[in-house]
């Protein structure tokens, strides 16, 4: 034992802390460079759109909703989303992400279908000072079509009804979203369920949880697997 520990400070005394250098990521190693470099990940932007449908006024709603989070988003104290040279929109912070919406009443033509293909990106601030930036995002589509309510529509029901609205075609997959409110006496709206996933086949769902006697709405959406949504008008309804 006292010869090995002679021998190991022998070793490190003609060696001292050079040795040894097998780290790859070690500028003077043997090996340096063999090693993969630390990842790093920008922040995301996401980019999607929103097609409402309404009663009134009788135009329907086109928005632009911007999303970034990720890598560096938390430590950020603003961003902005960049639409050319000269023009940028400060995001609001939500929980963990970033979020901006735009109607499209804000860019050319009042369009969002021109901005499809086009690049855009983000900047994140600390201190007025630029953090870093996304990598660029898209916008690769807006769904022109909206799904149709048919039943209940002013109409008395019982408490599980049976929801019902047309059939929806497109050339890209995606899935129906029902949503039912509950009108208050008092004027507010509040969301007592929000189904989602289901089949684009299908044109009927029946609730089975019960609703209680009240004021209702309804709504049927359209969305695809990048974001993309189209909504139906509002359909009303009376629980007995």
């Amino acid at each position: 034992m006292i010869i090995f520990c002679l021998l190991t400070g022998i070793i490190l005394f003609f060696n001292g802390c050079e040795w040894p250098r097998d780290n790859p990521l070690d500028p003077n190693a043997i090996n340096y460079g063999t090693a993969d470099p630390p990842e790093y990940t920008l922040p995301v932007l996401n980019l999607t759109s929103i097609h409402s449908s309404q009663w009134y006024p009788n135009e329907d709603y086109y928005s632009l909703e911007i999303y970034v989070s990720g890598e560096n988003s938390d430590l950020a104290d603003s961003v902005v989303f960049v639409y050319d040279d000269t023009t940028g929109y400060l995001l609001t912070r939500e929980g963990d992400l970033w979020r901006l919406s735009l109607e499209s009443s804000v860019f050319p033509n009042n369009s969002l279908s021109d901005l499809i293909g086009k690049p855009f990106h983000a900047v994140l601030y600390l201190d007025s000072d630029s953090l870093t930036t996304t990598g660029d995002a898209y916008l690769f589509r807006v769904i022109d079509d909206v799904p149709v309510t048919l039943e209940p529509m002013n109409s008395y029901v019982d408490s599980t009804p049976d929801f019902s609205w047309l059939s929806f075609e497109a050339k890209f997959s995606f899935t129906f979203s029902l949503k039912i409110v509950h009108l208050s006496t008092s004027g507010f709206a509040t969301v007592v369920k929000s189904i989602s996933g289901i089949n684009c086949d299908s044109t009927t769902y029946a609730l089975t949880d019960s609703l209680i006697p009240g004021n209702y709405f309804w709504t049927i959406s359209v969305g695809d697997i990048l974001g993309n949504i189209a909504l139906s008008k509002e359909a009303g309804f009376i629980v007995e």
